[in-house]
């Protein structure tokens, strides 16, 4: 949870011209129509503190400097329905979900589960591909 620290230690070890790939996770699991419903509640529950931009500050302040950053996709597809996302959210099989309030699930969960399930032919399997940021530091 807290980015800063995280770079900081591992940045700590690294020699000069050491590098540290960091691959964050993103905050709606992928590039697909599923993720795109997920994601606004995933960011409003947990807002993303390992971003880019956020690991360029950290980097700064552990003195270390950013050398690349891209997005990569993960050759994988899976495929999963909306209503089978829906349901492992409602039995909050993400640790995500493990700490909420009522008023969380209420405010942010529940609307999503019902946009999951409102999806056109929301039992059809579709594709699912991850995409993530790839940040690498360096200690000069």
């Amino acid at each position: 949870p807290d980015g800063a620290a995280f770079v900081a230690a591992l940045g700590g070890v690294l020699a000069g011209g050491g590098r540290l790939l960091i691959v964050p996770s993103p905050p709606g699991g992928g590039d697909d129509e599923t993720a795109r419903v997920i994601e606004p509640m995933s960011e409003a529950l947990r807002p993303r503190g390992d971003g880019p931009p956020q690991l360029a500050t950290a980097a700064a302040g552990a003195g270390l400097h950013v050398v690349h950053t891209s997005r990569m996709g993960v050759d994988d597809v899976w495929r999963t329905s909306p209503a089978e996302q829906a349901d492992q959210i409602e039995a909050r099989t993400w640790s995500i979900f493990w700490d909420l309030t009522d008023e969380q699930w209420r405010r942010h969960v529940a609307p999503t589960i019902a946009a999951l399930r409102a999806m056109p032919d929301a039992d059809r399997p579709r594709p699912r591909r991850g995409v993530f940021d790839v940040v690498v530091l360096e200690r000069p």
